[in-house]
């Protein structure tokens, strides 16, 4: 399966052809590790889901880049989530992310984690310091903004603002999973 255009770039959008590359350079990604990976693109829209087995659980990454008008200008908003279902997480690898917004208070009364740190302006709870240096050594919060990062006992749930074209960049969210190895 591949990331495939819904309509041809007739107009040689520029929008079209940002589509196109964030989209072929997740086929590539996805081909590296025989990942099966569909979606489709034009010059608005960029939408794909990639699955793969990790050992015996489910990995899943779906991005989606949208060209939406307001007050008669383009804005372009993006995701890209990272999830692998697991259960069998041990306690000490659990960690969360959180900003620093007031919505924040029952992430600061949750009793689940030993340790608090800041890195990168983000508020980190966990439960084990090699947790945390893996985290960071992958720098994901260098890579883009993170809307969402959790180790827990549903799995692992990485989300971020920007759909990376670097194949080095979209490789570090692929393999993020490895940080709970």
């Amino acid at each position: 399966m591949a990331v495939t255009p819904t309509v041809a770039n007739d107009d040689d959008s520029p929008f079209y052809k940002i589509m196109e590359e964030k989209g072929k350079v997740w086929e590539k990604i996805a081909g590296e590790v025989g990942a099966k990976i569909s979606g489709s693109y034009n010059a608005n829209i960029l939408e794909f889901e990639m699955t793969q087995k990790v050992n015996s659980h489910q990995l899943s990454v779906y991005g989606k880049r949208e060209l939406t008008t307001v007050n008669n200008r383009g804005i372009f908003s993006e995701v890209l989530k990272l999830e692998l279902n697991a259960g069998d997480i041990d306690r000490e690898k659990f960690l969360k992310v959180g900003g620093g917004g007031f919505l924040n208070i029952f992430f600061n009364l949750s009793g689940e984690y030993r340790h608090k740190a800041f890195v990168d302006g983000y508020k980190v709870k966990y439960n084990s310091a090699s947790v945390l240096e893996k985290v960071i050594k992958t720098k994901i919060f260098e890579i883009s903004q993170v809307n969402r990062l959790s180790v827990g006992a549903e799995g692992l749930r990485l989300e971020v603002r920007e759909i990376p074209v670097d194949a080095r960049h979209a490789r570090t969210i692929r393999d993020f999973w490895q940080i709970i190895n």
